[in-house]
């Protein structure tokens, strides 16, 4: 029991470390948000780049302090159970399991505010772009990649951005600035400027190397179909009877 104690006691002390690192760096990125932007205390930091990864940085410093704040009650509880004899349900009104939840719940908070405020600034700078406003680059967030694709099909842009921007995309006007629309890497604005009809492209347009891998990939499926068709061949296969 001593030395299932001190495991408990180890891996308590560890997520508490965490956690205070976690809660640490949020603190941190909260009040450079709140007070050292907005206010220009160090002006040539407030530019996009160093906002954006400040929203990074609170979101991911939220969401470890929720995992650490949640696994260090568990931790406790169980070892409140294992050393007491204590039901586990029986733990759920202990101060250190409300104050767990109430933390968690405060980092949870906190991800969705940032998500919303980052939607909101993106709607602020549609509203401008559409008002024929002059918007510098820096009222946007830098983004990683391209910020210019030409001549994408849906499935490359879904590769990207995901499968549900891509098809969102494709009911938005040409020649307009549209959005916020939302995918894995934040809120974009978007403008379309011209589509063309999907077709059946002529031989020679078509790219070897792509042929060659959607040739090697129909090879691979029907490979691995003539395989399990020769393993039912030794096996009996019964099916369970219909109801």
């Amino acid at each position: 029991m001593q030395a299932f104690l001190d495991v408990f006691g180890f891996i308590t002390v560890l997520l508490r470390g965490l956690d205070l690192v976690a809660r640490t760096v949020l603190l941190g990125s909260v009040l450079f948000a709140l007070v050292g932007v907005p206010r220009g205390i160090l002006t040539l930091l407030a530019t996009a780049g160093i906002e954006t990864a400040v929203r990074r940085t609170m979101i991911l410093a939220a969401a470890a302090t929720i995992a650490m704040s949640l696994g260090a009650t568990l931790v406790n509880a169980a070892m409140l159970e294992a050393s007491l004899d204590l039901p586990l349900a029986d733990t759920a009104g202990a101060v250190f399991v409300a104050a767990g939840v109430a933390q968690a719940a405060a980092a949870a908070g906190i991800i969705v505010l940032t998500f919303v405020r980052a939607r909101n600034d993106a709607a602020r700078v549609l509203e401008k772009l559409l008002g024929n406003a002059d918007v510098s680059a820096a009222s946007s967030d830098r983004f990683m990649f391209q910020e210019y694709y030409a001549d994408n099909s849906q499935e490359q842009v879904a590769r990207v951005f995901g499968t549900a921007f891509a098809e969102s995309i494709l009911k938005l006007k040409t020649g307009v600035w549209q959005g916020p629309i939302e995918s894995g890497l934040g809120w974009h604005l978007v403008r379309i400027e011209a589509t063309t009809p999907g077709r059946e492209p002529v031989f020679d347009e078509i790219d070897p190397s792509q042929l060659k891998s959607e040739w090697l990939s129909d090879q691979r499926t029907e490979s691995k179909r003539q395989t399990f068709e020769a393993m039912k061949t030794r096996y009996e296969i019964i099916l369970p009877a219909a109801k």
